[in-house]
């Protein structure tokens, strides 16, 4: 982190209902779904901390995860996830959220706004779970048709500087973002 990112930066940690929870920034709210289950939120950090310049990060620990409290019976289902994830949406009293699921949190992610349709902005996926080989290429080839030329010269460029050593992988999810939660916003 830089001391220009120190400086933008709003950190506030909470323990809500058993759940570790920290936000950075101000602005639109991404709440941020870790894998696993076991992993915990540091997962996505620093890397999308940039985006706290922009938008409000909400990262949690799902339950028994992290930091955050176990389940009292030691029994966990994706409905209690998903519950616990529709009342940190109503604690941080956001209208939608977007929501930025990885691995085990794209499911977490799809099967929340299959839930609450209406409380969804936006998903964002990687390391999606349930994709097959098919399905991959059937969304490879959907992506390509919603990406304009200049996305796709910027993401092509970008490839090449990463594969020279002269961009990170952290850059080209920045564009991603950008294309994905700004610009179809216009």
């Amino acid at each position: 982190m830089t001391n220009s990112d120190k400086k933008t930066v709003n950190l506030i940690n909470v323990d809500f209902q058993g759940l570790h929870v920290n936000t950075i920034g101000d602005g639109e709210a991404i709440v941020f779904l870790h894998g696993g289950p076991g992993s915990e939120q540091r997962f996505f950090l620093p890397h999308v901390l940039p985006l706290s310049r922009k938008f409000k990060l909400v990262f949690y620990d799902q339950r028994g995860c992290g930091k955050s409290e176990p389940s009292i019976d030691n029994q966990y289902s994706m409905k209690d996830e998903v519950n616990a994830l529709e009342l940190l949406r109503k604690e941080l009293r956001l209208e939608k959220i977007n929501l930025f699921g990885e691995s085990w949190g794209s499911m977490l992610a799809l099967l929340y706004a299959t839930t609450y349709p209406e409380k969804v902005n936006k998903i964002f996926l990687t390391a999606a779970i349930g994709v097959t080989a098919e399905g991959f290429k059937i969304f490879g080839e959907e992506l390509e048709k919603r990406l304009s030329k200049k996305d796709k010269v910027n993401l092509s460029n970008l490839e090449v500087r990463l594969k020279r050593g002269d961009s990170t992988i952290e850059d080209i999810l920045l564009v991603w973002i950008n294309i994905m939660f700004i610009q179809r916003d216009h």
